[in-house]
C-alpha cells in the first residue's frame, strides 16, 4: 500500500496532552482519539495521533520532530483551558509568560 504522502492524501496531525496534575485522563487526548475515530470525514485523509507529555522539554523537542516526520497538511494541537465552557480556537500559541509548572516541576523563564 502506498504511503499517504506517495498517494497525495492529506496528512492531519492531531495532538492531545497526557495526564497533568490531578487530570489523569486528559480531555484533550480523549478529544484527539475521538477525532481519529470520527467516521463522517467526507474526504480521504490520513490522521496521525500523538499524545504529548505535559512537560516543556518534551513539547519543545517533540512538536518540531512531528512536523518534520509527518510533513502534515493540517495540524490540530488540542489543549484544555480551565474554566471554559466552549471550544476556543487559538490562532497563536501561548509560548511565553509561563505561570504554571509542568509535570517535572519546571517553569521556563522568558
Amino acid at each position: 500500500m502506498d504511503s499517504p504522502l506517495a498517494a497525495n492524501i492529506p496528512v492531519v496531525l492531531i495532538t492531545g496532552f497526557g495526564p497533568f496534575r490531578s487530570i489523569l485522563n486528559n480531555p484533550s487526548w480523549q478529544v484527539a482519539k475521538a477525532l481519529k475515530n470520527y467516521r463522517e470525514w467526507n474526504c480521504p485523509i490520513h490522521i496521525i495521533l500523538e499524545e504529548v507529555d505535559v512537560t516543556y522539554d518534551h513539547v519543545s523537542m517533540k512538536i518540531p520532530e512531528y512536523w518534520l516526520k509527518y510533513n502534515p497538511t493540517l495540524v490540530i494541537h488540542i489543549g484544555v483551558a480551565a474554566g471554559t465552557t466552549a471550544i476556543h480556537i487559538e490562532r497563536c500559541a501561548f509560548n511565553h509568560d509561563y505561570c504554571h509548572e509542568d509535570n517535572n516541576g519546571t517553569l521556563p523563564e522568558d
